[in-house]
């Protein structure tokens, strides 16, 4: 089983965003995965770790799983499939409401605790000259 990590994202020029995350996990599961990318694989500059790229946000750290053929990998939304399920058989109740209230805070408080990645901000060092104060009696 492959783990992500978000990294960052960037918007396309299609227009849309797209999410770029780290994968990490066993030698023999990494390099399964790097095969199937063939030609688009992508590696992180800095570490060397290989990049999977989506388009919906999957959260800061997710799963990347095999297709059954082994051949494809997609990110594991199982856990969240099984309460969009729930949502939906009780949509328009009061126990609907009160599902998607729950998962939606519970996914909120966990992007506040993890914190958020960013790229890397160059330091900028700015002179500054001293300069006479300006004369602003005629305001």
């Amino acid at each position: 089983m492959l783990k992500l990590k978000f990294k960052r994202s960037y918007r396309a020029q299609s227009g849309k965003t797209v999410f770029v995350y780290l994968v990490s996990g066993k030698a023999a599961d990494v390099e399964a995965y790097n095969n199937s990318c063939g030609d688009y694989l992508r590696t992180d500059d800095v570490t060397g770790q290989s990049l999977h790229f989506a388009s919906t946000f999957a959260g800061n750290e997710a799963m990347l799983v095999p297709n059954q053929e082994g051949d494809r990998y997609y990110i594991d939304r199982s856990e969240d499939d099984k309460v969009n399920s729930l949502i939906e058989q009780h949509a328009g109740t009061a126990l609907g409401a009160a599902l998607a209230q729950a998962k939606a805070a519970e996914l909120l408080a966990a992007m506040r605790s993890k914190g958020s990645v960013s790229a890397p901000v160059a330091k900028v060092e700015a002179k500054v000259e001293e300069s006479a104060p300006e004369n602003l009696d005629g305001l």
